[in-house]
């Protein structure tokens, strides 16, 4: 098992409130923040629509809650491996424990300190909040890095509010620590093939975060 080093930015001890008009964080000064997905996510709405129609509500509802489970499991693994614990698939399913397998090679190639994990973090001029999977050093580079499991093979043309999200990760990150995330990682695992790994350069989205979140 790979040992990772950790210097790890302070929590900001950000409260995640659930609502039926999405998600929140609040500050420890009260100030109440819309999550980053859930202001993203009236970029994918209409495409979700179609899908729901075209495969049926219960189908649909059927596939999202296996996805999302199988999501955070997956996420869960990832975080408990990185913070070196020895025991981190223990309780874990086998099938996503294949899953894991899958990415853990990338894992232990390329990530060298992590600087946050599962780290909430906010911003005042975006007036948004939401929790980065992993900020470290990826092949010596500063990145953001967010892992993603799909059914399917997608295409960069498809994952555009993948990359929003983590170009607002990293301006959090420099606003809130003042370090220059240089990279974003986006780290596919798909069912019937290996891992995707996308990259791109934050800054370039810059300019669509004042069009989405202003």
């Amino acid at each position: 098992m790979t040992f990772f080093k950790h210097e790890l930015f302070p929590s900001l001890e950000l409260n995640r409130i659930d609502t039926d008009d999405g998600r929140f964080y609040q500050l420890p000064s009260g100030e109440k923040f819309k999550s980053v997905t859930t202001i993203l996510s009236s970029i994918n709405e209409a495409k979700i629509e179609e899908w729901k129609k075209r495969v049926g509500e219960e189908e649909a509802r059927k596939v999202s809650t296996q996805a999302s489970r199988r999501g955070t499991a997956i996420h869960d693994l990832c975080e408990q491996y990185l913070l070196n614990n020895k025991q981190y698939s223990r309780s874990a399913m086998p099938v996503n424990i294949y899953t894991f397998n899958k990415i853990k090679p990338y894992l232990d190639k390329y990530v060298n300190t992590i600087y946050g994990l599962e780290h909430m973090m906010y911003s005042r001029k975006y007036k948004c909040a939401g929790t980065s999977d992993l900020i470290c050093l990826w092949d010596s580079v500063p990145s953001i890095v967010d892992f993603k499991t799909s059914r399917y093979e997608k295409t960069k043309d498809m994952i555009f509010s993948y990359f929003l999200q983590s170009a607002m990760y990293s301006y959090m990150v420099k606003e809130l620590y003042d370090m220059d995330i240089e990279q974003i990682v986006i780290l596919m695992v798909v069912d019937s093939s290996d891992v995707l790994i996308f990259k791109e350069n934050p800054t370039s989205y810059y300019t669509e975060l004042d069009k989405v979140f202003l």
